[in-house]
């Protein structure tokens, strides 16, 4: 219920979109995404003039055109964020690697000289960390997710959801109690 979004449409189609229901979907998400759009562009100049680097995330149920919808019913126009290098990195946050997205995401980053960040939705595995009926070999899954996503041309990795496998303890540390994911983690990431 943007008072922006609205005025725009207005002008642009006639429609007040406060007082109907009965307007062009498709434009209208359109014009949301395009407002993020502008976001993203006012956002990074800000950004770098600060001298930092911006990410951005794109998820498997943000892949839609404006005419069938998505994710808070805009467009999310990630092509043309990544196009106009809108940011440093890119997380592709529970994108499969080897499907159709993951093979357009990093052809585009590659293009435009961004980092690719695989984040996999590894809750399932890491809850099992927590749970005090852990099966052995849970760490397995992690470890083939780690290099799936560097065999398929990920530069880095973000792991979602991992509260069950860290703790955090009363003076601000976090630690991993779990030997066998913390051995995978340094042996996959650890520099030598």
């Amino acid at each position: 219920r943007s008072q922006p979004i609205r005025d725009e449409f207005l002008k642009r189609h006639g429609v007040d979109i406060w007082t109907t229901t009965d307007f062009d979907r498709a434009a209208h998400r359109a014009l949301k995404g395009e407002a993020w759009t502008q976001f993203f562009r006012e956002a990074r100049t800000l950004v770098n003039h600060r001298g930092k680097k911006m990410g951005l995330h794109v998820s498997w149920y943000e892949d839609s055109l404006a005419q069938v919808g998505g994710t808070m019913d805009y467009h999310y126009d990630w092509k043309t964020w990544l196009r106009e290098k809108l940011a440093d990195s890119v997380t592709a946050k529970s994108v499969w690697p080897g499907s159709r997205l993951s093979q357009e995401l990093l052809a585009l980053t590659r293009e435009h000289g961004i980092t690719a960040i695989y984040a996999p939705y590894a809750i399932n595995y890491f809850s099992q960390y927590g749970s005090p009926t852990r099966k052995p070999g849970a760490e397995k899954p992690v470890e083939g997710m780690i290099r799936m996503g560097r065999d398929f041309g990920y530069d880095g990795f973000q792991f979602y959801e991992v509260a069950s496998a860290i703790q955090a303890t009363s003076d601000g540390r976090v630690t991993m109690p779990e030997p066998a994911l913390r051995e995978i983690l340094q042996r996959e990431f650890a520099k030598a």
